[in-house]
This record gives structure tokens, sequence and C-alpha cells, in this order.
């Protein structure tokens, strides 16, 4: 019986103490005629899939890695038609999320964001 609560608190002690990664989720689209270049989203932990390009009409999901990011607003970045732009949005705290997922809209002139 000891050991069988010794190997029980073992796993709950070992499973309590694993970090959980905060992920951010976004949904992008292009919906503007060129294509997208070069899009990251900031803060993001990850040193890999960092950069995307979007073609007009396509959709995907992205993710960030907020480990370390701590509390302040999302950073978009991308280039469209030989220009880059830079666009400021959301807010999050403790590096977690608020929004269950955040959804962006590229069009041709400006940038739609959905909480």
């Amino acid at each position: 019986m000891k050991k069988l609560l010794f190997t029980i608190s073992l796993i709950i002690i070992t499973l309590s103490s694993c970090e959980r990664v905060n992920m951010a989720d976004f949904i992008i689209t292009n919906n503007s005629d060129f294509q997208v270049d070069s899009l990251k989203i900031e803060p993001n932990a990850n040193s890999e899939n960092k950069y995307i390009s979007l073609k007009p009409s396509e959709q995907v999901n992205y993710k960030t890695n907020m480990k370390g990011a701590g509390e302040g607003e999302y950073k978009l970045s991308f280039i469209i038609n030989d220009k880059k732009k830079l666009y400021s949005f959301g807010y999050f705290t403790n590096s977690i999320q608020l929004d269950d997922v955040i959804i962006i809209n590229i069009k041709n002139d400006t940038i739609d964001v959905k909480y």
C-alpha cells in the first residue's frame, strides 16, 4: 500500500512540474490582390517556421510560442507589393493570449483584426 501511494505521489509530482507552453493562435487570411511575404507575428519564441508567405485568398493557422513574452501587444510585419508593413494590435499578459483565437484579414489597404 505504501509503495502504491509513493508511486502515485511521484507521478502527480512529475506531471505537475511539467512546464506548460503557452501558444497564441491566429487565423490569417490574405484577402488582398497581392502575395504577402515574410509575414511574422511577435512575440514568438519559436526559431523555426517564424516567417510565412500567403498567396491571394490563402488562409493559414499560425501559432506563436509566448514563452517569456510577459505583457504587451502583438506586432504583425510583412511585405506586400514591395512595401514593408508593420501593425500593432491586441494585448497579452503573463505570456498568455487573452482570446481563444485572433482572426486577421489582410486587405489591399487595411488590416482587420477580430478578437
